[in-house]
């Protein structure tokens, strides 16, 4: 474990001061740079996560700001996860299913992504982890310390990401459902289910109590997202990450199998930790969806533990189904766990291969391949990157009429980021970019969609100005928001 851990932060460290992405630098700008009585009394979106950003907050402060001291809470507790679902795994199924998952999870390239990221999911993984882990304690042992415990990680947990508290509930309702249909001899004791979840919501609402009504307030208000962060768009990244994950399609859907399996002999072999671990999953899709009603995959990135063991026994499981001889069953299913170790293993190359999203690349290329006369022009989610963060001094477009009047000025370079959210916000200016611009450069990411294009417009004269689509931008009314 020991060795596993210390490949794991090796792992983890390997280029992590690599370009930023939007959702990064917003935490940066909106955030990490507050001061810390700031930081704890307000809320500006669900970009906020209150615990990381403390965290974060106080690493530039001692080591300086940076991308790799942005993200340096992420890479401690992404490391710490590895132990962490060791002892969850142990708990579930001895030493050797908790060294199997915690290996697998050493090298998962989601986990990786997700301890690189200057955000709290890594931490609500890590916090979703133990917590699970000491609940399955406190049931077995009955000590009333491990459900303080498990109330204090829910507690922090929550305050690092709403969605922890999906977790709670979901988990909650299982024990509600234990005690119930058990009765009073096996079940868990009143007080020790009120010490966890209760403690926990109190803790909770303690963390959160000066920015409590900011948070109502905000998840009150409507979301112009609707139409592009949708449930189905977010299964499909989810498959689509799957393949990214494990380096091939087969190999992802290798994986998609052992998953369903470990699920199935779950079921069979330990009905209340497979409960512990969908039950949040139900919950957190119907919360998302009756909160804001965007869905993006990395709501259930808590979950990122648990399916590495669903993975973990479904290779035990086919493994069995291969041979019932235990030297053949042994080797089968050593064979089965390297080739998905190793897969996983060789996707790691993407995402050292590329930033998440490479807006410097863009502003090197703008710089580079730019003459005098031409202007330089940003829109949607790459203005803040480049006008705040990387100082750019390049306008925005924020109507037709905008990119209509720098043209006839002369050529313009454009530089844009997730098509699907300028498509949305700005049908126009799409427009104009899908009919009348030449693509000169796209800078990959790993984020899903997030690659950074950079396009050019020829000068206009006046007789040669292109149709406008009746949408009212070229009356300046603009997009309705560029929130994400």
């Amino acid at each position: 474990m020991a060795g596993l851990t210390l490949c794991g932060l090796l792992l983890r460290l390997y280029r992590a001061d690599s370009g930023l992405w939007i959702d990064e630098v917003t935490s940066v700008l909106d955030s990490f740079r507050l001061p810390l009585g700031e930081l704890i009394s307000t809320y500006s979106g669900d970009n906020r996560h209150p615990l990381y950003s403390v965290l974060a907050h106080m690493a530039m402060a001692v080591f300086g700001e940076s991308a790799w001291t942005a993200r340096l809470p992420s890479i401690l507790f992404g490391t710490a996860s590895i132990p962490a679902l060791y002892l969850l795994g142990r708990e579930m199924g001895g030493s050797r299913m908790g060294l199997l998952a915690a290996a697998l999870l050493t090298v998962s390239y989601h986990h990786v992504w997700f301890s690189q990221n200057a955000r709290g999911y890594a931490m609500l993984a890590f916090f979703s982890i133990l917590a699970t882990y000491l609940l399955l304690r406190g049931l077995a042992t009955r000590k009333a310390g491990f459900f303080v415990g498990y109330a204090l990680a829910a507690g922090l947990g929550s305050y690092t990401h709403l969605t922890m508290v999906f977790l709670a509930l979901g988990q909650a309702a299982v024990m509600l459902w234990l005690k119930l249909r058990r009765g009073a001899e096996d079940a868990p004791r009143w007080t020790d289910l009120a010490t966890a979840f209760v403690g926990g919501a109190a803790l909770t609402l303690l963390l959160y109590a000066p920015m409590l009504r900011a948070i109502l307030r905000y998840f009150g208000e409507p979301t112009d997202m609707l139409d592009v962060s949708t449930p189905s768009w977010a299964a499909l990244e989810i498959l689509r990450q799957m393949r990214v994950g494990f380096g091939t399609a087969f190999a992802g859907a290798a994986a998609g199998l052992f998953l369903a399996g470990g699920a199935w002999s779950l079921f069979r072999r330990a009905p209340v930790a497979l409960s512990l671990f969908v039950a949040p999953l139900a919950v957190t899709l119907l919360g998302a969806a009756a909160a804001r009603g965007t869905m993006y995959p990395r709501f259930f990135f808590f979950a990122s533990g648990f399916a590495v063991l669903f993975v973990v026994h479904g290779i035990e499981w086919i493994g069995g189904l291969v041979s019932a001889e235990p030297k053949r069953r042994a080797r089968a299913t050593a064979v089965l766990f390297a080739a998905i170790a190793a897969a996983s293993v060789v996707s790691l190359r993407w995402n050292y291969r590329y930033p998440k999203q490479d807006f410097g690349g863009a502003q090197a290329f703008v710089e580079e391949h730019i003459r005098d006369g031409e202007t330089a022009m940003v829109v949607g989610v790459t203005v803040r990157p480049l006008q705040e963060y990387l100082g750019q001094p390049w306008p925005d477009v924020r109507s037709v009429e905008d990119l209509l009047s720098a043209r006839r000025q002369g050529a313009v370079w454009l530089v844009y980021s997730f098509p699907r959210y300028v498509a949305s916000s700005y049908p126009g200016v799409w427009s104009l970019i899908e009919s009348d611009s030449t693509l000169e450069a796209r800078l990959p990411g790993t984020v899903g969609g997030g690659d950074v294009l950079v396009c050019r417009f020829s000068g206009l004269r006046s007789e040669e100005e292109p149709g406008v689509s009746g949408d009212g931008e070229a009356a300046g009314t603009g997009p309705a928001s560029d929130r994400r």
